[in-house]
C-alpha cells in the first residue's frame, strides 16, 4: 500500500495557495491545518449575488457573475460541509430561495444556467445550442437537478414551489428509465441523492446506478490520465454501497493517485489547457487548485497520507510503506 509522503502533502498545499484560488488554499487549512471554518465562509462571500444564488466564476468554466442554478448547487456543496453558524445559515436560506425561484416546472427541475452565460468567458461545452436553447449540459436532466434535490433534503428544506418527495420519486423514474447512460456527470449528481435516500428509494437508485456506473466506468491504469470515471469518483467510504466496485480495484487506483501526486505535487487538468486562452486562461489555474484538493481529499479519506510518527528509515511505523517505489 502506497502513502503520500508528508512533504509531497506540503508540496500539493503550496499548489493550492500559489496556483489556485483562495477559496481552495482556505478550504485546505480548514480541513487539513487547523483552518477557521469562518475563513471559507468569508471566501464564499463574494461569490454569492443578491438574489441568493451563486456566481461570478465559483464553476470556473464560466465567468458568468449572475447567479445560476449549476454555481449555486456547487455553493451549497461547499456550505453544507461546513459546521453550523450564523452567517451559513443565512447564505443557505438565500440559495435555496433563489432555487426556487430558478426553478422550471416544464422541466421539473433545473437548467443548469441563464443564456447570459453567453455574454462572459466561458469553456465550449457552456454555450448555448441556438435550436434548443439549451447547453448540452442540460441533455442530461440529472446535472445538476438530482444534486439540487438532496441539498433541499440534506438541509431539511421543504420547498414551497414543488412537492419535494414527488420530484424525488421522479428523479429515480428518470435514472431507472434510461437505456443507456450518456453522462458521467449525471451519475456525479445522482450520488449525493443516494446519499441523502434511506430505505426503498436508495435500494432503487443503488440499483440502477450499479448498473449505469458499470456501463461508464475505466478500470484501465494508462486510462486513468483522461478525463474519464474512475473508481474513486463513485466510493466514498462513508457511503453506503460500492456499486460493485471491488476494493482491489479501488486500492489499486489510490497507489496511482499516491504516484501521480509524488510525481507532480498536484493535479493538472486532464482535459488539458487549449480551451483557456484570454480572460478565460485564470480558470485552468483555479482547476489545478480544485483538483489538487479533491485529490488530497481523496488520499485522506483512504487513510492514504503519511502521519507524523516515522521509524529511523523515513517509513510509516504501521500504515505500509512508503511511495519510494513510483517512478
Amino acid at each position: 500500500m502506497r502513502i503520500l509522503r508528508k512533504g509531497s502533502q506540503d508540496c500539493m498545499a503550496r499548489t493550492i495557495q500559489t496556483v489556485g484560488r483562495s477559496l481552495e488554499a482556505k478550504l485546505y487549512c480548514w480541513l487539513f491545518a487547523d483552518g477557521e471554518a469562518e475563513d471559507v465562509i468569508q471566501e464564499l462571500i463574494p461569490f454569492q449575488n443578491p438574489d441568493g444564488g451563486f456566481g461570478h466564476g465559483l464553476e470556473s468554466d464560466f465567468r458568468l457573475p449572475d447567479s445560476s442554478p449549476l454555481a449555486t448547487s456547487v455553493g451549497l456543496r461547499m456550505l453544507l460541509d461546513l459546521p453550523e453558524s450564523e452567517q451559513r445559515s443565512q447564505m443557505m436560506a438565500e440559495a435555496f430561495s433563489y432555487l426556487e425561484e430558478a426553478y422550471q416546472s416544464e422541466r421539473g427541475g433545473w437548467y443548469s444556467v441563464p443564456k447570459t452565460v453567453m455574454d462572459y468567458p466561458h469553456a465550449p461545452w457552456w454555450s448555448i445550442n441556438q435550436e434548443t436553447g439549451h447547453t448540452a449540459i442540460d441533455e442530461s436532466w440529472g446535472n445538476p437537478t438530482a444534486e439540487i434535490l438532496s441539498q433541499f433534503l440534506r438541509a431539511g428544506r421543504q420547498p414551497e414551489v414543488f412537492d419535494l418527495h414527488q420530484q424525488v420519486l421522479f428523479a429515480v423514474r428518470q435514472l431507472e428509465e434510461k437505456e443507456a447512460y450518456g453522462s458521467e456527470h449525471e451519475l456525479y449528481c445522482y450520488l449525493p441523492l443516494y446519499d441523502a435516500l434511506k430505505g426503498e428509494l436508495q435500494k432503487r437508485l443503488e440499483t440502477t446506478l450499479t448498473k449505469a456506473i458499470r456501463e461508464l466506468i475505466r478500470m484501465n491504469e494508462e486510462d486513468w490520465e483522461e478525463y474519464v470515471p474512475t473508481p474513486l469518483h463513485f466510493l466514498d467510504p462513508k457511503r453506503a454501497s460500492s456499486f460493485g466496485i471491488s476494493t482491489a480495484d479501488l486500492n489499486r487506483q489510490l497507489d496511482w493517485m499516491v504516484c501521480k501526486m509524488e510525481k507532480n505535487g498536484g493535479w493538472m487538468p486532464p482535459w488539458g489547457d487549449s480551451f483557456y486562452t484570454g480572460e478565460l486562461k485564470v480558470a485552468y489555474h483555479e482547476w489545478i487548485g480544485v483538483l489538487t484538493l479533491k485529490a488530497l481529499n481523496w488520499l485522506q479519506a483512504y487513510d492514504r497520507i503519511e502521519e507524523e510518527m516515522k521509524n529511523e528509515d523515513g517509513r510509516d511505523l504501521e500504515r505500509g510503506t512508503t511511495s519510494d517505489t513510483c517512478k
